[in-house]
């Protein structure tokens, strides 16, 4: 069982740790086990509890009130303000700390009621832009940190994964690509994680562009071949794979030489830029994320 000092619930869920003390000993908010030494140590239980108490304090609900709620009435009162509540643009922190819990409890239902609300009031392309993106930001960090099991990464993975790729079906096929452009999307080898691949092919599909998606852990020589037969303008990849600098700059140079004549557009090396010996040729452009991606597609001309 997971185990967390009261330093990281305060991170966390943003109460102070001088605050969970009093509401401790005041409320019995929470059970702390002691250690050896004496420190106190929590467990997924207490952080969920902490992560909903604090979304109900956002809403000016009192803490004497929100202490007396068990499990389920906790539970109903905030799917009473995910359901009924103000719109979400107003509400955004709560959101996203929503969705954190729903990845937490493995709790399918909410993250589908979530989804469905952001999208009816946002659209899909926002909703996954404006909500669903930062909050795959936030897990990243957590995850980074040891701070979320592999077990609900992959829950919350699944099911963001299965929402994009229903709206990528509901997308038209592009026979001709917006501006004779066409993009070849690829995880490279090695590389599993395609969530953010998927929202790139969404977001270019969306924009009028044709796509030719390969899909996680391509070897080289595979891109190669397809781009000898496509002939695309574009390649895109997204890295998240936890490599060493150096192997990561020996990759780049590698696709830096098979694909001279191709625009490349990477994303998720913020991290290495300053740690590698490698510069950006003039054919290669490092976006930030999604919302750098939408702003670049949206000053491409017609």
């Amino acid at each position: 069982m997971r185990q967390y000092v009261i330093k990281d619930l305060e991170r966390l869920s943003g109460v102070k740790a001088g605050t969970i003390r009093i509401w401790e000993q005041r409320y019995g908010l929470l059970s702390p086990v002691r250690s050896d030494t004496n420190i106190r140590c929590y467990h997924d239980s207490d952080l969920k509890k902490l992560l909903n108490v604090s979304m109900l304090l956002d809403k000016g609900i009192r803490i004497s009130k929100i202490s007396k709620l068990n499990g389920a009435e906790l539970k109903e009162e905030i799917t009473k303000y995910i359901e009924e509540g103000e719109s979400i643009s107003e509400q955004t922190d709560f959101y996203i700390q929503a969705l954190v819990v729903a990845m937490l409890e493995v709790d399918e239902a909410r993250f589908n009621n979530l989804f469905a609300r952001a999208v009816n009031e946002k659209g899909f392309l926002n909703a996954i832009t404006e909500y669903i993106y930062p909050f795959l930001v936030k897990v990243g960090m957590m995850w980074g940190m040891d701070e979320v099991n592999p077990g609900q990464e992959h829950f919350i993975s699944c099911l963001i994964r299965q929402k994009l790729i229903a709206g990528i079906n509901e997308l038209p096929i592009q026979a001709d690509s917006k501006n004779g452009h066409k993009y070849v999307l690829f995880c490279s080898q090695g590389e599993l994680h395609e969530i953010g691949l998927i929202l790139a092919n969404y977001i270019l599909r969306s924009h009028g562009y044709q796509v030719i998606y390969l899909g996680q852990d391509v070897p080289l020589r595979d891109i190669e071949q397809v781009v000898e037969e496509a002939n695309p303008s574009h390649l895109l990849s997204i890295f998240t794979a936890a490599r060493t600098p150096k192997e990561y700059e020996k990759m780049l140079k590698e696709y830096d030489a098979a694909f001279k004549h191709t625009k490349l557009v990477y994303s998720g090396l913020n991290y290495y830029l300053d740690k590698i010996n490698w510069q950006p040729p003039s054919n290669v452009l490092v976006i930030q994320g999604a919302d750098d991606f939408i702003k670049h597609l949206n000053k491409v001309p017609v």
